[in-house]
């Protein structure tokens, strides 16, 4: 099995302590959510990621989208995250990722995530981000990032992530779903992480809200 991350195993992964049971976590942003697992995995702490969130504001009608800045994890991790284009197979492109030792996001239907299940799991259908590490084509299975774990999952599946545009003509093709990749070594990561965080933290205080965005 290809694996863009070596050494981890869905039976045995231990999340990081935000995600840990007795905290009060939300797993509301997928994006985020596995991204804390990803910098989790490669050895790196991702509250040192979290001074981003003293600029949320209100844009209006919603709360700025919670996601880490690709330049923050770049100087902090040395992960950059570029943006996938979908010309072929999902599951071409995820396998030459994999090979070059990084790792795709993908938007995927969460009615194939067994991780959901009492969710939404073989019970309906709803747009999520996973993280896919691992992938062998031949026997359908897959090891993937998402929320708060490590997952795996294969067969019928395997299938309906990667087999829906199988046998489709192609007039009739579903718009392709959106996709990244991870650099996991792009730059080197920060040898201060504590001083690398705090700079980062003022950076995003100077660009705090003008007015509450409670109040807003």
């Amino acid at each position: 099995m290809l694996r863009a991350i070596a050494g981890l195993d869905p039976a045995s992964y231990r999340p990081h302590w935000l995600h840990d049971p007795q905290r009060r976590w939300p797993q509301t942003n997928c994006y985020v959510d596995l991204l804390i697992e990803v910098l989790h995995a490669t050895g790196h702490d991702p509250v040192a990621a979290l001074g981003f969130t003293a600029a949320q504001d209100f844009e209006g009608d919603q709360f700025t989208f919670f996601k880490f800045p690709t330049a923050d994890l770049q100087r902090l991790a040395g992960l950059d995250i570029q943006e996938l284009a979908v010309f072929e197979r999902l599951e071409t492109h995820v396998l030459t990722q994999v090979e070059l030792g990084r790792l795709p996001l993908v938007e995927v239907d969460a009615f194939y995530l067994p991780d959901t299940k009492g969710i939404t799991y073989r019970r309906g259908h709803s747009k999520t981000t996973v993280g896919i590490n691992a992938l062998d084509p031949e026997s359908r299975h897959m090891r993937y990032f998402h929320n708060d774990g490590y997952f795996a999952l294969e067969g019928q599946d395997y299938d309906g992530i990667f087999g829906q545009w199988d046998g489709v003509s192609a007039g009739d093709l579903p718009l392709f779903p959106y996709a990244e990749f991870v650099k996991l070594d792009a730059t080197r990561p920060a040898r201060d992480a504590v001083g690398t965080a705090a700079a980062l933290l003022t950076h995003h205080l100077k660009r705090r809200p003008k007015r509450n965005p409670l109040d807003a």
